[in-house]
């Protein structure tokens, strides 16, 4: 699936992707403050699904409350948040694999206007074999 903002709205998309997983969320967000992903996110670890995150350290700081982790609030079971060393290489990556069996890319942030007001792509692949898919351990 391949999508184009602002005309569609990544939000819901991104929501509904997430909403699959059922074993293993993989995600890497330069930015990750948009409520609905967030919230999303916590729900899945919350029913049971391993959610990985991988930031950027920089960034994550200069967002400060507004910033996944912040909102996140604490520790959830079966989440973990990373991130690189702070001031180290620009992580700019906007992406997540849900499964072993679909890889979300994009331009966009995880971030209200990222996902609904700026001109983004959205790329979605589903369904590929598992021992031959590109993300993930």
């Amino acid at each position: 699936m391949i999508h184009y903002g602002p005309g569609e709205n990544f939000e819901t998309i991104d929501v509904g992707l997430i909403r699959e997983a059922a074993r293993q969320i993989d995600m890497a967000a330069y930015v990750l403050t948009d409520r609905a992903v967030i919230d999303e996110l916590r729900e899945a670890a919350e029913r049971g699904v391993k959610v990985r995150i991988w930031r950027d350290a920089s960034e994550a700081a200069r967002l400060s409350d507004f910033d996944g982790e912040a909102q996140l609030g604490g520790q959830v079971q079966g989440l973990e948040i990373r991130s690189n060393a702070p001031g180290g290489e620009l992580m700019h990556l906007k992406g997540y694999c849900v499964d072993h069996r679909l890889l979300r890319t994009s331009s966009a942030n995880f971030s209200w206007s990222g996902q609904t007001r700026q001109d983004n792509d959205l790329v979605a692949l589903k369904g590929l074999r598992p021992a031959t898919f590109p993300c993930g351990p």
